[in-house]
């Protein structure tokens, strides 16, 4: 039995497809806890609410759905002319980076990327940002960086929120899920709180 795909979201590579006359929402990292059955107002609410686009396709079986949703993703992001940010070439350009450099990036993120919903992106920058020795000496910056990340988590939660499901912390963070656990990503944002903290009072710039 073909499976149908009625509505997507290309920039966050979600979708509700009909399995054997069942709807399900289907979503990153697609695993089998990935795909939940869900309601018809799950559907309303994604499509009216969360910007979930309307369409009709037909697959003969899951990694099919998966292939065609990764190539849709890719499309969208060369659509935008906006290529993801690669973590060693970024890492190497922000260590020699002035504040306004830096601050740069991160209004880039947040009056861009994220309005656009490319999210990947934002988080990058962040993460990059955030172990920088002087991201973390510098209060505005520091905080500024903190902010992004937890905007792309409100963000990645509201679609969380269209359906009743006790995991919150799926796809928080997925290009540095794919190297590190969430649970990893917050354990080192604790740390650069804690190592914030242990700095003098007179080193931090505002």
């Amino acid at each position: 039995m073909k499976i149908k795909m009625i509505a997507i979201a290309p920039y966050d590579g979600w979708a509700f497809i009909i399995k054997e006359e069942r709807l399900y929402l289907l979503r990153p990292p697609y695993r089998s806890k990935d795909l939940l059955e869900v309601e018809e107002k799950d559907l309303e609410n994604a499509i009216h609410k969360c910007g979930f686009q309307e369409c009709a396709q037909a697959f003969n079986n899951l990694a099919e759905v998966i292939g065609f949703l990764d190539e849709k993703y890719i499309e969208a992001m060369k659509k935008r002319g906006i290529a993801l940010p690669d973590k060693e070439q970024l890492k190497e350009l922000l260590e020699y980076a002035t504040e306004e450099i830096l601050t740069g990036y991160l209004e880039k993120a947040e009056r861009e990327f994220i309005p656009q919903r490319n999210l990947d992106a934002a988080e990058s920058i962040a993460l990059a940002l955030l172990p920088l020795e002087k991201v973390i000496q510098n209060e505005v910056i520091f905080q500024k960086t903190i902010a992004i990340l937890n905007r792309c988590k409100e963000e990645r939660e509201k679609l969380d929120n269209i359906i009743k499901t006790p995991n919150k912390t799926l796809g928080i963070f997925p290009i540095a899920g794919s190297i590190y656990t969430v649970e990893a990503i917050f354990e080192y944002m604790e740390f650069v709180y804690m190592k914030k903290q242990l700095l003098p009072v007179g080193e931090l710039r505002g």
